[in-house]
C-alpha cells in the first residue's frame, strides 16, 4: 500500500549498524532526527528527506541493535512511493547508520 499523499507516521523496524559497520559509536534516543533516503536523486546524487524516529517500547537504541519505531517523516508529500516492506536508509550526511523496514503505514489526513 502506498499513499497518494505521503504518510503521517510509518512503522517501522529500525536496525542501527554498529560503529565497526561505519555506524554510530553511541545509541540514539527517542526524537532522534536523522535524514534518510527514500530513494531520490537530484543532480548531485542522493537527495535526502528529514524525518524524527519515536522509538515503541525504549528511549534508548543502541547501535547493533534493532526496535520498533515510529518514523515521522518532516515532509510527508515527499514519502508517497513508500509502501509496506520498503526499506529506508538511515543517514548522518552522507554516511548511513542504520536501515528501517516499513511494517505499516498511517496516512496524512487519517484512515
Amino acid at each position: 500500500m502506498t499513499t497518494d499523499h505521503g504518510s503521517a507516521f510509518i512503522a517501522a523496524d529500525v536496525r542501527l549498524l554498529r560503529a565497526d559497520q561505519g555506524g554510530r559509536r553511541s545509541p540514539i534516543r527517542s526524537g532522534y532526527r536523522c535524514n534518510c533516503w527514500i530513494g531520490h536523486q537530484d543532480a548531485d546524487g542522493r537527495a535526502y528527506n528529514d524525518a524524527t524516529i519515536h522509538l515503541v517500547d525504549s528511549d534508548l537504541l543502541a547501535p547493533g541493535h534493532a526496535a520498533a519505531a515510529r518514523i515521522q517523516p518532516h515532509d510527508p508529500d515527499s514519502w508517497t512511493q513508500i509502501s509496506v516492506g520498503s526499506t529506508i536508509e538511515l543517514c548522518e550526511g552522507p554516511r548511513t547508520i542504520g536501515f528501517a523496514t516499513v511494517t505499516e503505514l498511517f496516512p496524512a489526513g487519517g484512515s
